[in-house]
């Protein structure tokens, strides 16, 4: 049977109210169909602007740069990378994304050894050869951290902080596990105190400098132990928060029907609480099927605050505009919830009725 699932997104004239200092713009008005884009590499320039609500940037971007990009479209937000409490030892200087320098020759980077997880045999924890961890629930280590969010992001002249690496489960992106040594990272419960404490912190700290906080979670549907999931709980202290594997996992194929229903869950909570959700799709580059059938089940619940991220996992230079985003784009605003019946979710637009089926995994936008 036809079942009409509900939104719980503030909605006026069918269109998802603004909160103010969203910074959404006015050439978004009417429109669900938002987008966002990743580059790294900087790759990006004014012209861009007045297409994304938000442009993340890396760690170096050039104050020049966001400044004709805020010249251009004052209402685009320009985040720039930082990596959430981790040391590369390739890190060398401030201003490379890291919350420390490390410098060569000397212990650890010349950071004390109290700003690490330690194992049970009370080294510090390392990954990968090159990477440090450091414990969020030290103090010092928040202190630290957000210092350089605010340094860089002040040098860059940007809007806040894309935060990677802040995670529900430890070694879902690299977080040691790492029984009987430290609290932080002896058990999934311990890590997620910490990353909850350091998030609080960090949050409070840059909303002070009126910097927006954009983390990268992974693990979102994860939950603890009173039910609520991280999701929720770690982007109802930020400004919003980034789904880098919507409808595609890192292996670059499908989700589940299930994980599609945690994800639009997620994206519909971000809506109603009036935080801003970038989604990227982990799917291989140019693919028009893929990018249709994952933008088509953000479409399910966009509500003014959800952007599709074009870059879809690339992330440097090798994005490209679609004929599909200008298409989503004409839809105009939604003229409901959307509704499922069986594998297949649909809702109506003023200019056309968007599906994705999560069997066939198609979707289709007119």
């Amino acid at each position: 049977s036809l079942v009409a699932l509900s939104i719980a997104v503030a909605i006026a004239g069918g269109v998802a109210v603004l909160l103010g200092g969203m910074g959404t713009g006015e050439h978004f008005a009417g429109q669900v169909a938002l987008f966002n884009r990743t580059t790294y590499s900087n790759s990006t320039s004014a012209s861009d602007a007045i297409r994304f609500q938000v442009l993340a940037l890396g760690a170096t971007a050039s104050p020049t740069l966001i400044d004709s990009i805020h010249a251009t479209d004052p209402h685009t937000k320009v985040v720039i990378y930082m990596a959430a409490v981790v040391q590369s030892t390739n890190d060398t200087a401030f201003g490379a994304g890291n919350c420390l320098p490390y410098r060569k020759g000397l212990p650890h980077g010349g950071v004390p050894s109290s700003y690490f997880l330690h194992d049970a045999s009370g080294a510090a924890v390392r990954t990968g050869g090159t990477t440090y961890w450091l414990d969020p629930s030290n103090p010092d280590v928040q202190r630290v951290c957000v210092n350089a969010m605010i340094g860089q992001a002040r040098r860059a002249h940007a809007d806040g902080i894309t935060l990677d690496l802040v995670d529900a489960i430890l070694n879902y992106g690299g977080e040691p596990l790492c029984p009987g040594g430290s609290v932080a990272c002896a058990t999934n419960p311990g890590y997620q105190a910490a990353m909850t404490s350091f998030l609080r912190y960090t949050a409070y700290q840059l909303h002070r400098h009126r910097l927006l906080l954009l983390p990268n979670i992974g693990g979102g549907s994860v939950t603890d132990s009173s039910g609520q999931t991280f999701w929720s709980l770690w982007t109802g202290l930020a400004d919003g928060s980034i789904e880098e594997s919507f409808a595609f996992g890192t292996t670059q194929r499908p989700i589940s029907a299930s994980q599609v229903a945690s994800e639009l869950g997620n994206i519909a909570w971000s809506e109603a609480h009036g935080k801003y959700a970038l989604v990227n799709g982990d799917m291989p580059q140019g693919n028009a099927r893929d990018t249709t059938y994952g933008l088509a089940l953000m479409l399910m619940v966009a509500g003014g605050h959800s952007s599709w991220d074009i870059s879809e996992g690339c992330n440097t230079t090798c994005d490209a505009w679609l004929p599909v985003y200008t298409a989503a784009e004409r839809l105009g605003p939604p003229l409901g919830p959307y509704e499922l019946n069986g594998s297949v979710y649909s809702r109506r637009f003023q200019n056309g009725t968007v599906t994705a089926n999560v069997a066939t995994h198609m979707g289709r936008i007119p």
